[in-house]
């Protein structure tokens, strides 16, 4: 049976492991250097293959009998029968720190195995790499930087965070906010991770991404946080289609409070 607190205080420790050695590695250019493409089909790093390798001797040094699935080198069975799967993206926002944009993100998603609910965690947590703010999901409850969030907070209502390469969604999100009380301001940050878990929380309006090329280890974090808050969640394909056992692309999602103007428009997206 998985002791749940125990996987909580474990995976804390782990994010906050690959996390600090991300910000001693920040700004060396020997880490950022592009080798070859992850199983996702994006640029791999060798900070990006550093980072999940860490994950994956931090699982074999605690005894952990896992599954690892991340983007750049697929499912790794570290045991043949495991108890966990665990969808990482270590390091989410990987351009932006090869940029010396500091904005990026450790996400891990903790999974019984057999179980694929992506959003029904033992654990999960986004850390920001550069201020150690902490999002979890922890034992079905939510905290943020260690305090506990029992309602969806509906801060920042005025805030979208969009992702698109079609100016017709922007002219769409535009008219649905013109007919609305709030002022639109948007913004693309680069890190998918705490961008959705923001907008999970309340602690800005919306997240919004339409590129196709997002994965289901970028936001297994918020999605599990959106189903237990009430958070209102659109997603191609649905969320039942989302595995944990391995990567998959999500062609659109929409992560918004229920009185955000966007959802007039979803449908025309």
């Amino acid at each position: 049976m998985i002791n749940s607190k125990e996987v909580c205080r474990v995976f804390r420790e782990i994010s906050a492991r690959v996390a600090k050695t991300l910000r001693d590695y920040y700004g060396r250019e020997e880490y950022n250097e592009i080798i070859g493409l992850g199983v996702s089909g994006d640029v791999s790093r060798r900070i990006d293959i550093l980072s999940e390798d860490m994950i994956e001797e931090e699982l074999e040094r605690r005894g952990f009998k896992a599954w690892l699935v991340g983007e750049e080198k697929g499912v790794r069975r570290i045991v043949n029968k495991p108890d966990i799967v665990t969808l990482v993206d270590p390091l989410d926002g990987s351009l932006n720190y090869a940029s010396n944009i500091p904005f990026a993100s450790v996400s891990i998603a903790v999974y019984p195995y057999g179980v694929n609910n992506i959003v029904n965690p033992v654990y999960g947590v986004v850390y920001n790499i550069f201020t150690d703010d902490v999002i979890e999901f922890c034992q079905n409850e939510v905290y943020f930087n260690n305090s506990r969030i029992k309602s969806y907070l509906g801060k920042g209502l005025e805030v979208l965070s969009i992702y698109t390469e079609n100016p017709e969604h922007l002219k769409l999100v535009r008219e649905a906010f013109a007919g609305s009380k709030f002022h639109l301001k948007t913004r693309t940050m680069g890190s998918a991770s705490i961008e959705a878990s923001y907008a999970a929380i309340g602690l800005i309006g919306g997240f919004m991404h339409l590129t196709g090329r997002l994965r289901n280890s970028d936001i297994a974090v918020a999605l599990a946080i959106a189903a237990k808050l009430g958070t209102s969640v659109y997603a191609e394909p649905d969320l039942l289609s989302l595995r944990v056992d391995d990567i998959q692309k999500i062609d659109k999602v929409v992560v918004a409070s229920p009185l955000n103007p966007i959802w007039k428009i979803v449908s025309e997206l």
